[in-house]
């Protein structure tokens, strides 16, 4: 604590794939974690658009597959748009150029990221590379992002790759 008696939330970032976004929209295994680290101050939640369409993906299939009812899968639609539209899940790999939005794809990269880690698909290796190049490559310390995922192999790769992680697998 400083000397004015005041003090200073650290800013903890964390770059949420699909499942985490799923896990913050569905009650699954792995929520209370999310929603803990969620409601820890200072937390800054974001992602990729890619990942976002993923997400949509998943809650259309639990949709079709009656694992969520009609007035859930709407409920969570609105909420997803409601997280996005406040900035509370920032997609991050947007940038301006010449004027017009551009999704920045790393296309060179995750084929690189592919070869040293076959089992990961393009949006998995994406997320590494929004981590590693993007502007949350600027954030050190306590700040520096974690990739909060419930994939396991998705977790493993990125640890090799000097990433911090959380896993949501289970709230534990």
């Amino acid at each position: 604590m400083s000397k004015n008696n005041s003090f200073e939330v650290v800013s903890r970032n964390y770059f949420l794939d699909t499942s985490a976004i799923v896990k913050l929209l569905c009650t699954e295994a792995g929520s209370e974690k999310l929603k803990a680290l969620k409601n820890y101050p200072g937390s800054n939640f974001c992602t990729s658009w890619v990942l976002l369409s993923e997400a949509f993906g998943v809650l259309k299939r639990k949709w079709m597959q009656r694992e969520l009812s009609d007035a859930q899968y709407e409920e969570r639609v609105r909420l997803l748009f409601l997280y996005i539209s406040m900035g509370y899940l920032d997609p991050v790999d947007v940038v301006v150029a010449d004027g017009h939005p551009q999704l920045v794809t790393y296309e060179f990269d995750i084929s690189s990221i592919r070869a040293d880690h076959p089992g990961l698909d393009a949006a998995d290796a994406l997320q590494f590379k929004a981590i590693q190049q993007g502007l949350l490559k600027y954030l050190a310390g306590e700040s520096r992002p974690r990739l909060v995922s419930a994939d396991v192999e998705l977790l493993k790769a990125a640890e090799v790759e000097g990433i911090p992680v959380v896993s949501v697998c289970n709230d534990a």
